[in-house]
Formats: C-alpha cells, structure tokens, sequence
C-alpha cells in the first residue's frame, strides 16, 4: 500500500496563489465598478468582507466557490493557509491538499506523481475548514487513487 503526503510549501510564512490549473485559462471578470482577473476581483471582495480573525484558507475557500461557480478554472493556493490576514504573527499549519468534486460528481486531487501520488495510492479526505489533520476524529473517509 503507498500512502501519499502532503509535501510542504519551502517557506512556512508565504503564501502562493494562482489564477487557475496549469492546464486551464485564467477569466477576466467584468463587474461595473472594475475589470481585473476572477481570482483577483473575488479576492478583494472576499478580504473585504473577512472576519478581523480570517486567515487565507477562509478567505480562498469563498473564493474558490465564487471563481469556479462562473468559470472553467480552479484557483489554486499554497503555502501557510492558516496564517490570519491581517496579523504579523503566525504559529504554522499542517500541509494538506485541497481537493474538489467535478460536475459528474468525482472527487479531483489537486496533487499528482510530484507530491508522491500514483496509481493506489491513499488519502485521508476531511471536511472544508478542518485544522488537524493528524486526529482520527475530523477524518470522514480515506480514498484510493485510481488514475
């Protein structure tokens, strides 16, 4: 049995975001007050509506739902996600990936050969917003990737 991990981001303070896949077109998002990309104009919608005590993954996570829900593209984010936006400090993060469901209703990894996956490997799945993932508990199932 091969288990894949989640390799972490080099630097535990960054965070790296990204318009689209790799292998998808970034959309421009035509709204009255102001033309920009759809990740960009989402996440300055997103950030300014955010809790005092938001981090990134928070902020992304609508974000991602709003991009997505227009357009054939899926933003994509790395590095620290629980870092808070708009504090100095940040005490680290589990790594992970973050995964979707497609339009037929199958679960798509965002990770691949790269991050240790191939055919049979397993992952551990947990719910949008979950902190630990090293707890038994806040796992809802494992899968095994198939191609």
């Amino acid at each position: 049995m091969n288990t894949a991990r989640a390799v972490g981001f080099p630097n535990e303070r960054l965070v790296f975001m990204a318009c689209c896949c790799d292998n998808e077109e970034s959309n421009e998002h035509r709204a009255p007050e102001a033309g920009a990309t759809a990740l960009t104009y989402f996440l300055m919608q997103s950030m300014q509506s955010a809790a005092a005590d938001a981090t990134f993954r928070d902020v992304f996570e609508s974000v991602t739902a709003e991009v997505s829900s227009r357009y054939r593209q899926n933003p994509q984010i790395e590095g620290a996600l629980d870092r808070p936006l708009f504090a100095r400090e940040f005490s680290g993060q589990q790594p992970f990936y973050v995964n979707r469901v497609d339009a037929a209703n199958r679960l798509v990894e965002i990770g691949g050969a790269a991050h240790g996956m191939r055919t049979g490997s397993q992952i551990a799945l947990f719910r949008p917003r979950t902190r630990r993932f090293d707890k038994d508990s806040n796992r809802l199932t494992t899968a095994t990737i198939v191609r």
